[in-house]
């Protein structure tokens, strides 16, 4: 077996071999002007019969069609041939994600690519024996197990492969096969029964690349490959920027273990950034501090390097900052199969040199297929929204989940209007606030409040008995299919500015159909009440003159219902909607 452009990792005075490694050099640069092309692929997770050997791969395969092939039937171009990212190119896909069969499909489309690129991606399982079948079949050359590892021919491994293909006139191409190290304990007892004993790295002229599945990167054994990856690191005589890639399969990615070993890595490893993809868990949790984190794909580094990303208030729809004591991450946003193209950029940071770690430009969602750049991707509240809705109407009524499904997919509203309405009442439909989470000295957290609105809208929602009004010029988000009103959640303010706000909103003189406010004032100060125009004491908008004999009254009709009625588990829909339709004209 050849070994290609590699040398072996004995041939470097400058560092010292640590036990359970593999480690060789490749003369070849991973950075241009200074920053790593990272491309993520976050499939979607795998059935019990897919996860099997021998089992099949449609997502990732599915991906990888999407970023290699050129369809000749279309004339479409691959996304890597449209959107040309420099090179050299980082391509992660998850664990688990092909079968070793599908070796020779990837390894032929990877040799063909013009531009220089790495691909690290999960494979698993697969019985010894066919591992060494691989290493010893003639007609593969240039690819190779770390000499460490003692394969046994009937026990199932889990692990990964590196390409490095350099198509320039001094290169090659080359896999490496690195095998896991620690086993987890939920998924992969009944797949997996043997792990492997060394840990692959592989030194760029401008970096150490430190590629890992899963569980290795969380394990807290004794020997485990973060301790050897920290040794690897401080053996280079020259401390060089560190990449530690982790290819995951974990269903909680919520688990607090994440956290406290990615300080570990981040705070024991000089220069390191660590980037990690995991499947498409879309699971969203109830609690800010577990939901946060998504599916953990992402890019992570130590805080003390003053590392930075978009702020809230500057435009970044794929990605969304999470920080802890020790490190600061670019999570992913979406938690739905995608691929995602972006830089990471090692430190110093600064307007002369790089902003951020971490920069997404853009996405290709895997189930629909559209390709999104940052320029022209809906907004932020467009995912968030929906994903508050799911996490906070659990468990919740057939109606309130439908309800849930319609915003998902589109109501002809934009989140913006509906989260702008639901906090800050009228007006806010049409001219939705720039910050809708947010209040100016308001005491009560707007999540909460938001919580509690959207309950009432998606309750209401899901009924028959209610169309979406879409009407921007029209107040409320609802209409009733009955008398025509409209019906406008809003929780928040205080009673008497609410009240105050609806009579001079009743006072105008301009036609609207009538108006049902569902609300919750944040004093209590609410109960069920006709809404009276009185222009003397509306002092929001009082008359010019002091004699209005003449001047024409308002004839809208408004009426408050407390938003804990329609929340009353006790009361079905029609007990609902006989108190929405009471007094109301038709």
């Amino acid at each position: 077996m050849r070994l290609g452009m590699a040398r072996e990792h004995t041939t470097n005075d400058s560092a010292k071999d640590v036990e359970g490694s593999d480690r060789y050099e490749i003369p070849m640069r991973l950075l241009s002007n200074g920053a790593l092309s990272l491309v993520m692929v976050q499939t979607a997770p795998l059935s019990s019969e897919q996860l099997r050997e021998g089992g099949d791969r449609p997502a990732a395969l599915a991906a990888v069609h999407a970023l290699f092939d050129h369809d000749d039937a279309s004339g479409a171009e691959s996304e890597l041939d449209s959107l040309a990212p420099p090179d050299p190119l980082l391509i992660v896909f998850p664990e688990f994600s092909f079968g070793f069969n599908h070796w020779h499909d990837l390894d032929e489309r990877i040799r063909k690519r013009p531009e220089k690129i790495i691909v690290i991606a999960g494979f698993g399982p697969v019985k010894g024996k066919a591992i060494r079948e691989w290493t010893e079949d003639p007609r593969v050359e240039t690819e190779r197990l770390g000499p460490n590892e003692t394969l046994r021919s009937g026990r199932s491994y889990n692990g990964g492969w590196c390409w490095v293909h350099d198509p320039s006139d001094t290169g090659r191409t080359q896999c490496f096969c690195f095998l896991k190290n620690c086993r987890e304990q939920s998924v992969e007892p009944q797949h997996v029964t043997e792990e492997g004993r060394s840990v692959l790295a592989l030194r760029f002229d401008d970096m150490l690349l430190l590629p890992a599945i899963c569980a290795d990167l969380v394990s807290n054994r004794e020997g485990n490959p973060q301790e050897r990856f920290r040794e690897i690191a401080r053996s280079e005589a020259d401390e060089p920027r560190v990449l530690v890639v982790g290819s995951l399969y974990d269903p909680s990615p919520w688990n607090s273990i994440w956290n406290a070993r990615l300080n570990y890595l981040v705070q024991s490893i000089p220069n390191v950034v660590v980037a990690l993809v995991n499947c498409a868990f879309d699971v969203p949790r109830s609690q800010d501090e577990e939901d946060c984190w998504r599916t953990r794909t992402g890019v992570y580094m130590d805080r003390r390097y003053r590392a930075s990303l978009p702020s809230e208030s500057e435009r970044r729809p794929f990605i969304r900052t999470q920080e802890t004591d020790a490190l600061v991450g670019g999570v992913v946003r979406h938690s739905q199969p995608s691929i995602l193209f972006g830089r990471v950029v090692w430190p110093p940071y600064g307007p002369t040199t790089a902003r951020w770690l971490w920069e997404v430009s853009h996405r290709l969602d895997l189930v629909t297929m559209v390709s999104e750049d940052i320029t022209e991707c809906p907004s932020l509240l467009d995912y968030e929204f929906p994903r508050f809705l799911r996490r906070h109407m659990q468990p919740g009524t057939s109606q309130q989940e439908a309800a849930v499904r319609e915003i998902s997919d589109g109501v002809g509203i934009s989140s913006e209007s509906i989260t702008g309405t639901c906090l800050h009442g009228l007006g806010a439909k049409a001219s939705p606030p720039t910050e809708p989470w947010g209040f100016d000295n308001q005491p009560t957290d707007p999540k909460e409040l938001l919580k509690r609105s959207t309950k009432a809208l998606c309750q209401l929602a899901g009924s028959d008995q209610t169309v979406w009004c879409v009407d921007p010029s029209l107040e409320g988000l609802l209409s009733c299919t009955e008398t025509g009103a409209n019906i406008l959640i809003w929780s928040g303010e205080k009673g008497k500015v609410m009240r105050q706000q609806l009579r001079s909103w009743a006072a105008c003189t301009d036609s609207h159909p009538p108006l049902i406010a569902v609300a919750h004032a944040d004093d209590g100060g609410l109960y069920p009440e006709l809404v009276r125009p009185d222009r003397h004491t509306d002092f929001a908008a009082p008359p010019e003159e002091s004699d209005d004999i003449g001047q024409a009254h308002g004839t809208r009709f408004a009426k408050f219902i407390p938003i804990a009625e329609v929340l009353d588990d006790e009361q079905d829909d029609d007990q609902r909607f006989d108190a929405l339709r009471e007094d109301v004209p038709l």
